[in-house]
């Protein structure tokens, strides 16, 4: 969520637009899929593609609905 405060990205639904995925383990893999609210929401996020926040690098891609879905039930 720290990367959509701090580029101004509206989020479909709040923190429940955010999916966040998991390995087999159960442990968070380090992915997260974003339903942002608008076109100009979307384009703002995938402005900041390879670009870090602290620590973190962000890589940001367009993805089809259904791939939230098969990747959040692995």
């Amino acid at each position: 969520m720290l990367f959509c405060v701090q580029i101004d990205v509206n989020i479909c639904g709040g923190e429940s637009g955010i999916t966040i995925t998991y390995t087999r383990d159960g442990r968070p893999s380090g992915e997260a899929y974003v339903c942002v609210a608008s076109a100009e929401d979307q384009a703002k996020a995938l402005a900041h593609n390879k670009e870090h926040i602290g620590n973190r690098y962000i890589e940001s891609k367009l993805t089809a609905l259904h791939h939230i879905f098969l990747f959040s039930q692995v």
